[in-house]
């Protein structure tokens, strides 16, 4: 996905941080935190390459229910 595609999916980030060449995007639910890790690759300037899902607590949480939490209405 690139990041177009996670702000369709989820709506807009809670936090943006831009770290050299690398973008972090991060959505929250009320249910967990998602951090998108997107690198530049080939023709597409963001792709995602590594995502972790928590709790605000910082529990571990399933992936899947946390995407399904943050699906945009």
């Amino acid at each position: 996905m690139t990041a177009p595609d996670l702000i369709h999916r989820f709506g807009s980030p809670a936090l943006q941080i831009r770290e050299g060449a690398s973008l972090k995007m991060q959505f929250r639910s009320n249910v967990c935190v998602l951090d998108a890790y997107l690198y530049p690759t080939g023709n597409t300037p963001y792709r995602v390459t590594h995502v972790d899902t928590r709790t605000r607590s910082l529990a571990p949480v399933d992936q899947a229910l946390c995407i399904a939490s943050l699906r945009a209405p």
